[in-house]
């Protein structure tokens, strides 16, 4: 487990394009925290990093996202669980299939359909910092080498530049 602190929007726009430049196809991304953390900020950020050719914008009502890279044919996914009615809800949005996919995954509130989540993923968790109104602190985490692989490069990057 690793814990970093962000000092504001731009510190966390910035955290998320660290870790953009660092996704590879088939990682999965964990959001969650409380309303206003600032997920979809974090989420613009790995886009950026990433490499998307599109605006990032909350799928709020649309579920799921698809973001297209110039640079080759990979896609990021990123969804927004925050409206589904049951964790089972999202294999209707299809969930298996953005999984064997060629693309990255990013899940915001992923908190509500953790039961269905695989276990291998890199999970991040936002929360109200008691310092000040505008820092945040994330909690990350991971069980699974792989994304603990992801977790050691992205505290390096993070650390030689935030």
């Amino acid at each position: 487990m690793w814990t970093f602190t962000s000092n504001n929007a731009e510190h966390t726009h910035q955290f998320g394009a660290i870790l953009g430049r660092l996704l590879r196809p088939d990682h999965i991304v964990c959001l969650s925290g409380d309303l206003g953390t600032g997920k979809t900020t974090l989420v613009r950020g790995i886009g950026e990093g990433w490499g998307s050719v599109d605006r990032i914008t909350s799928p709020t009502f649309t579920l799921v996202n698809v973001y297209q890279r110039a640079a080759d044919d990979a896609v990021l996914y990123h969804l927004d669980t925050y409206r589904l009615e049951t964790p089972q809800a999202i294999w209707s949005v299809g969930l298996d299939d953005l999984l064997a996919g060629r693309g990255s995954v990013v899940i915001e509130w992923a908190d509500r359909i953790r039961s269905e989540l695989p276990a291998e993923h890199l999970w991040i968790d936002i929360q109200y910092h008691d310092v000040g109104p505008d820092q945040r602190l994330f909690q990350l985490h991971s069980s699974d080498t792989y994304h603990q692989a992801l977790l050691a490069a992205l505290r390096i990057q993070v650390e030689r530049v935030c």
